[in-house]
């Protein structure tokens, strides 16, 4: 099934106008006429088999037909009915082998790849286009004519909405709104050419002849069986349920035999059903079956299918746990049975319906409008059948949301635990919109970085560009505002100033942008694994990096690694901390055995008044614990492209639902409304976009939280890293020579503390660039004094604190100033063995961490318990009523209280109203018997609703029962009962005692369970506290938008009307609502933005050379797989993190001697050549892993039981004694696992035993090595150069560095003494063939090294930022400047 964009409400408005006005006002559905026997003397169809030898019609039916519409050239339906009485197992016909056509050819495994030019259907339209061709000499005229003939009843060119007027088409589409149905957008889309075009007999014939074949192909879809269509059988219409009457069957011969099913009275019409696969040898399958429903049968026939009908909810396109599947009969009594043939339906898809309804609702008044202007009364008629079909599908679907509960009642709900749809959710896109540029001219340009695969795509009508890694869209033009300036500024205006922000991700340099509006900035951080996107980001958004801004410092590599390296200073210091990441990265990658990349990111900010924010993606935050004290979750809803964009800030000192907010004084594009405009002063969006909200408690000083702030053991000095310093200074003062510059240097390096080795100066083999060695690192220098520019190479592996103090005494030492003439950024590298401390190494991190745990930890606030004071109740009830519910009618309050005649505070306090109506509800007598209870419980609610109106809140009094309330939980648990007892905007509120957990279940079934599964339907955690009473409030609005405005609102008086404090814990919403009529609420264009000083940089960089830092690591190498081999596959290619493996064995190995190939045959039979030794996984045994202790975060292979398919997931959650588990699923499609039994979890790392021990690197293998890595760059060498070449080397503590210097180049190469090695190439020219081939050199005369890191950076002055090759070819924001606005 294909989900297709289908025409706006716009549209449909502009074909009113269009659509001819001579048809009546009014229209209805025409009733069928009455069937009559059909004349047949132009078509003896049923002649015809019973003639073929073996052919055979009973005596006992008859072909009747009668017109479908008023249209006199309308379609004919056909039906075979009984005019005796037939028996159970009566045959009705034999169609014998040669009355229809058969090409199936058997599979041959050798010819594969020609399996689909084998395809039977496609052979089989082809021969019956020939044989009516053939005219009445074919054996088959009779059934070709009748399909083929333009005027013959068979024909379907009247029937399938392909061929209906473009009004109706576009109606109808509407009417489907959006993904829920799916029929063709027009006849070419029901094609013979898109489906068989490779038919040679196809291709080569003449115009008639292919649209022979094009109607042929439309009666096979709507009447054949699989891939054979057998006549007289085809005109026997589908109906299941009672009504289906005849089986049929192929026997051994061939030959097709029709059955009565059951027994048929006299009269009966004969009904056969799409739904089931009588046999499988033609095509027919009983899965694909199952999913022919009414709209199929619409696209297919033009019919309507009559009860019961099955409908489909495609709620998520390729995705089968988002596609429910039900059925709708109507009983002889008029009430409907709703049956899911899938089971019930998850959230998604009921949030589909009731959307889709919603929006349908709407647009219903003019959808019919629309019909009454159609011509023909057969589009007329049937659109309005299928607009009634359609409304009553999603009614129903949506009442019998939980299933069907027609004939059974729900047992009593204990409250013991969450319950309902709400409480296992996956995460998705809330709206389909056109992500492309579709119909439209655009350019892409295609990026692969050693990390990831970039996609720019520029679209010049739109004036947009995007930007996808790895498939996944990360930012657009179109929606740069709004994602940018929410993620930025709306957290940025609770923190008092914002001087230091620091932050992760954002290498489309689009946050940085927004980042440097705030004019007392200082320092800004930014941590970045691929600086290639960084730089192409400014070519195709115009967004600079701003290497050149000193406030601006760049720290590229692994974040996990550069959190160590970052100054011990640096940890608390930040006004705002953002994390732009994928949530499943930042919450799963380790920084440290205890810390997370999230967490690591929460110690940066500041401890009083620090802000730190993440994105959410499209998927669920993956661990269910808080990062921070205080977190509010934010939703937008009006992204281009994206439709949505959701973002938690969090802090541990600033509780954002009482804090002031600050302004900044920021101009916006998108989000001005968001944002305060004064000094402490408000917006219009006192709550802004505000979704959820979260006050951790409390901490406890356990036992496990004092361990975990030991002072953690130093680890070893292999974990050291090191930073790598680019400078570009320019406009500087020129020295006399070269040897000048080299003193200058070695000077400046003392001054700073440091200690210099050596100073190369070999004038024979450059007179230019040369390197100063340090004990505590090195520097290269590349003068350019005819352009007053020097490239700096800073590498420091201990006192790195002295880095910055280091760039600035050499940039000013030689004439530079920080502000107007450099650039600079960081690479994070590996240390050196034996040499310094390091800085902020794990032990460091640790010690921090644990500091920050004692600052946070706290003991409880003592409390003795629930204080009964009944005038705080009464308080509360009031001030929650007539806040929360409108007095624009007059309110139904439900009072649930405990025994009659005994105090109900609650009723007390909500008395007194005029307005207001109360159905008191007492909790029944102990002698009461329970059904009795009930059945007082559902009177008193269905009269006090029928004589007032729904239900605007129920009250849970302290003094009710449990017993109540589950009676009550009963009640509402039917879907068509919730809805006719609540309006859509009511309340639930309740008090909370120590020991009535209950409570808070009950009142939390609202959202989860019954039916307020969307937002917005809050559900808020609130206390109120004196001295040492407390009391806890739990309360519910559904349909509340600005439920924390009015949450606010009743907390500030009660405190004021009691003099009791108030703390708020915890406010969750529904669900988001999916969106079908999506519009965004502003669309940018590149031309939006100024891009004056973007294109003064763009023109004035002049790159001067070509740089490559590789990082390399010692593997051991996996032990070779042996042919015969079970292992485990990975066949899912969707990215670095999206894996499924299955069970396979190995068939062949390929070794060509450096690359190891494996054929192999998966469990079903599938065959994979030439798989890498990296995409398999040995299959161990489920019962080794036994005593594995998983905790949360760790990654694991989690067997689901389908055919042995494991999935590669991530553990959120440890149940029960950490014997089972909830997964989250690697990837953005948010999929969660619960409850998963530790027996069908392993670890994805294999054991070390199966790995070879790798040689140890030593110094003259690494000379060696490098010496023939040299070798080929001699082209850009000279002769004698070629001919000397031999690297300088230093011994530093366990490690090496080793220097080759030549006029067009020059190659740094560091050993760290242990597994770690790293290569610093520069070329003066742009030549990525020769960098790759050095590195492979280099790594296969080493062998058992792995490039882990890989920076590749142009070196220039003028801002320089891009390389040669991609300045070659200016960006769309540069080829149309003289036209933009500015």
């Amino acid at each position: 099934m294909m989900a297709l964009a289908l025409p706006t409400l716009a549209l449909l408005l502009l074909l009113l106008s269009l659509v001819y006005a001579s048809a009546d006002n009014v229209i209805g559905a025409t009733p069928n006429a009455e069937f009559v026997p059909w004349n047949d003397s132009k078509y003896p169809l049923v002649e015809w088999i019973r003639k073929k030898r073996g052919g055979y019609v009973s005596d006992k039916i008859q072909l009747r037909s009668r017109p479908r519409s008023n249209d006199e050239n309308g379609p004919i339906d056909f039906g075979w009915f009984a005019i005796d009485d037939i028996s159970q197992g009566e045959v009705l016909m034999i169609i014998p082998v040669d009355a229809y056509i058969d090409n199936y050819i058997e599979n041959d495994e050798e010819d594969d790849e020609e399996d689909e030019e084998k395809d039977p259907l496609c052979l089989d339209i082809s021969t019956l286009v020939q044989e009516y061709e053939n005219g009445k000499e074919s054996p088959y005229y009779v059934l070709a004519s009748f399909i083929l003939d333009k005027d013959s009843p068979g024909s379907m060119r009247n029937r399938q909405p392909g061929f209906w007027s473009k009004e109706a088409k576009t109606i109808l589409w509407n009417i489907m709104l959006d993904e829920f149905l799916h029929p063709d957008e027009d006849e070419s889309n029901l094609s013979y050419q898109d489906d068989c075009g490779w038919n040679v007999r196809f291709k080569t014939a003449n115009t008639k002849t292919k649209q022979l074949h094009e109607e042929a192909f439309r009666y096979f879809i709507a009447n054949a069986n699989g891939n054979l269509l057998f006549p007289l059988h085809d005109l026997i219409p589908h109906r299941n349920g009672k009504w289906r009457n005849t089986d049929i069957k192929r026997e051994w011969n061939g030959r097709v035999v029709v059955k009565a099913y059951k027994e048929i009275p006299n009269g009966g019409q004969l009904y056969k059903s799409f739904n089931r696969c009588d046999f499988e040898d033609g095509g027919c399958d009983d899965w694909d079956q199952m999913f022919v429903a009414t709209q199929d049968i619409l696209r297919g026939t033009g019919r309507i299918e009559d009860y019961p009908r099955r409908w489909i909810v495609v709620a998520q396109p390729g995705n089968e746990d988002f596609t429910s599947v039900f059925d709708i009969d109507k009983k002889d009594d008029g009430t409907f049975q709703v049956t899911w043939k899938s089971g019930p339906p998850n959230l998604f898809v009921v949030n589909f319906m009731k959307a889709h309804f919603e929006a349908f609702e709407k647009k219903e008044a003019t959808i019919r409008e629309a019909v009454t202007k159609l011509q023909s009364a057969f589009e007329r008629d049937t659109i309005l059948q299928f607009l009634e079909a359609y409304k009553e599908a999603l009614n129903l679907g949506w009442i019998h949301r939980n299933g069907d509960q027609s004939n059974r009642t729900p047992q009593l709900d204990p409250f013991e635990e969450p319950k309902g749809l709400l409480t296992r959710v996956d995460d998705y896109f809330m709206c389909y919109i056109d992500r492309d540029c579709a119909g439209r001219d655009f350019d892409n340009t295609f990026i692969t970085s050693h990390y990831q695969e970039m996609k720019w795509k520029s679209c010049p009508e739109l004036d947009n560009s995007c930007l996808t890694l790895d498939g996944i869209i990360q930012s657009c033009t179109s929606f740069r505002p709004h994602y940018h300036e929410s993620f930025v500024h709306i957290p940025a205006q609770y923190a008092k100033e914002m001087k230091r922000v620091a932050f992760l991700g954002g290498g489309d340099n689009l946050l940085l942008y927004e980042i440097l509006k705030y004019p007392d900035l200082e320092k800004v951080v930014g941590l970045e694994l691929d600086q290639t996107v960084v730089r192409y980001a400014f070519k195709h958004f115009g967004a600079s990096p701003f290497f050149h801004d000193p406030r601006m410092e760049w720290w590229f590599g692994d974040a996990s690694k550069s959190f160590l390296a970052l100054p011990k200073e640096y940890y608390g210091s930040f006004d705002l901390v953002i994390v732009d990441l994928l949530s499943f990265i930042a919450d799963t990658l380790k920084v440290t055995d205890e810390l997370t990349l999230m967490e690591a990111a929460g110690l940066l900010m500041k401890r009083d008044g620090g802000i730190i924010v993440k994105q959410e993606d499209f998927a669920i935050s993956m661990i269910d614990d808080q990062f921070a004290k205080y977190t509010t979750k934010m939703l937008f809803r009006d992204l281009p492209f994206l439709c949505e964009q959701t973002i938690t800030m969090g802090s541990n000192s600033v509780d954002f639902f009482h804090a002031p907010r600050y302004n900044h004084h920021i101009e916006t594009f998108v989000r001005d409304d968001y944002l305060v405009h004064s000094d402490g002063g408000e917006s219009d969006l006192p709550f802004p976009a505000w979704n959820e909200y979260y006050r951790v408690p409390d901490y406890d000083c356990d036992q496990k939280q004092n361990n975990s702030m030991e002072e953690p053991p130093t680890p070893p000095t292999s974990s050291r890293f090191g930073v790598l310093l680019i400078i570009e200074a320019e406009d500087l003062t020129l020295l006399e020579s070269i040897k000048d510059y080299r003193a200058k240097v070695s000077i400046i390096a003392t001054q700073t503390g440091l200690s210099p080795v050596d100073v190369s100066d070999d004038s024979t083999i450059t007179d230019q660039d040369f390197l100063v060695m340090l004990q505590e690192g090195y520097i290269v220098a590349r003068p350019h004094p005819e352009s007053k520019y020097i490239g700096f190479d800073v590498m420091l592996w201990d006192e790195l604190q002295k880095l910055d103090v280091l760039k600035k005494e050499l940039i000013v030492g030689f004439g530079g100033s920080l502000k107007n003439s450099s650039s600079s950024f960081r690479i994070v590298s590996g240390g050196m063995s034996g040499i310094g401390d390091g800085v902020c190494q794990k032990e460091t991190l640790s010690t921090i961490a644990a500091d920050h745990r004692r600052m946070l930890c706290s003991s409880q606030n003592s409390s003795e318990g629930i204080h009964t004071d009944s005038l705080v109740h009464a308080i509360v009830v009031r001030d929650v009523v007539s806040s929360f519910i409108s007095n624009d009618s007059p309110k139904v309050l439900l009072i649930l209280c405990g025994d009659e005649g005994t105090a109900c505070a609650s009723l007390d306090g909500a008395s007194g109203d005029e307005n207001t109506v109360f159905l008191s509800l007492y909790s029944c007598s102990p002698t009461l018997e329970m059904n009795v209870c009930q059945t007082r419980l559902q009177n008193l609610i269905q009269d006090g609703v029928a004589k007032s109106a729904k239900l605007d809140g129920i009250i849970v009094d302290a003094s009710a029962s449990i017993q109540t309330c589950q009676m009550l939980h009963r009640f509402l648990s039917r879907g068509e009962v919730y809805d006719a007892m609540l309006k859509e905007k009511y309340l639930v509120l309740t008090s909370v005692s120590n020991d009535e957990g209950w409570r808070s279940l009950f009142v939390d079934r609202f959202r989860t369970e019954l039916g307020a599964f969307f937002a917005p339907s809050h559900r808020a955690d609130f206390r109120l506290r004196k001295d040492k009473h407390e009391i806890e409030w739990r309360i519910f609005a559904s349909g509340c938008e600005e439920f924390f405005l009015h949450l606010s609102d009743v907390l500030s008086n009660v405190t004021e009307k009691t003099k009791w404090a108030h703390s708020l814990d915890a406010v969750e919403n529904g669900n988001k609502r999916f969106v079908v009529d999506f519009v965004p609420s502003k669309t940018l264009r590149d031309e939006h933005y100024n891009k004056t000083m973007a294109r003064n940089q763009w023109n004035s960089q002049h790159p001067v050379g070509y740089q490559i830092v590789a990082q390399m690591q010692q593997i051991p190498a996996r032990m070779p797989f042996e042919q015969g081999e079970r292992v485990l596959v990975n066949t899912l290619f969707d990215g670095p993190w999206d894996k499924i493996y299955e069970p396979a064995i190995v068939k062949r190995v390929h070794d060509n001697g450096v690359i190891v190939q494996y054929e192999v045959e998966t469990r079903n039979g599938d065959k994979q050549e030439e798989v890498k030794h990296e995409h398999i996984l040995r299959a161990f045994s489920k019962r080794q892993t036994q005593s594995d202790s998983f905790q949360v975060g760790d990654i694991v292979l989690y067997d689901t039981g389908a055919q042995g398919i494991f999935v590669v997931s991530m553990i959120s959650k440890v149940h029960r004694g950490a014997e089972y588990f909830d997964l989250a699923k690697l990837g953005i499609d948010g999929i969660k696992y619960y409850n998963v039994s530790k027996s069908r979890l392993m670890s994805e790392s294999e054991s070390p035993d199966l790995f070879t021990e790798s040689p140890t690197l030593s110094r003259g293998k690494l000379l060696a090595a490098f010496q023939h890595a040299l070798l080929q760059l001699r082209k850009s060498m000279s002769t004698e150069e070629a001919q000397n070449i031999a690297p300088d080397f230093f011994t530093i503590g366990d490690g090496m560095v080793a220097t080759a210097f030549w006029s067009h180049g020059n190659s740094i190469l560091k050993w760290n003494g242990e597994t770690r090695v790293e290569i610093n190439l520069f070329l003066d020219r742009e030549d990525r063939g020769d960098s790759v081939n050095f590195r492979n050199v280099f790594t296969a005369s080493v062998g058992s090294l792995a490039t882990v890191m890989l920076d590749e950076f142009p070196r220039g002055y003028g801002q320089i930022v891009n390389f040669p090759s991609q300045l070659s070819q200016p960006p769309l924001w540069i080829k149309n400047a003289p036209s933009r606005r500015h």
